[in-house]
């Protein structure tokens, strides 16, 4: 199956979506998941992410690999938006962070809104 990753950091550095992609790609490897395109954004700048949602509703992918579900929005209301469109593109998502359940699974979907809600209580960060 086909799949891309999307990388977002908030002060972009070479580092820190190296160590998202790496995470990314090993749950990919783990899902026996084809990575042929990657997206990264940083900084406030989303264009990567307009136009993996673009390359999404082309069917250039079938899933997509993410480190946390809030690389795809900082906003509550963001993130599921973003969701939503990738799932009416028929790409099933998942983040490392969650393991091998897709996003979209509603048994956790729930524990993914409220992991949003409060901080890594293990205080490891993946993303910086």
């Amino acid at each position: 199956m086909n799949a891309a990753t999307y990388t977002y950091v908030a002060r972009p550095t070479r580092q820190a979506h190296e160590q998202q992609q790496t995470a990314c790609l090993a749950l990919a490897c783990d899902l026996d998941l084809d990575v042929t395109c990657s997206y990264s954004d940083g900084a406030g700048d989303r264009s990567e992410l307009t136009r993996l949602i673009a390359d999404a509703a082309a069917g250039k992918f079938s899933a997509l690999v993410i480190a946390r579900l809030d690389r795809l929005g900082r906003t509550i209301p963001a993130a599921p938006h973003v969701l939503a469109d990738l799932d009416d593109a028929g790409v099933t998502v998942y983040a490392v962070d969650r393991g091998v359940r897709p996003l979209t699974d509603p048994a956790s979907l729930a524990g993914v809104l409220t992991a949003m809600l409060r901080p890594c209580a293990s205080g490891r960060n993946i993303t910086r």
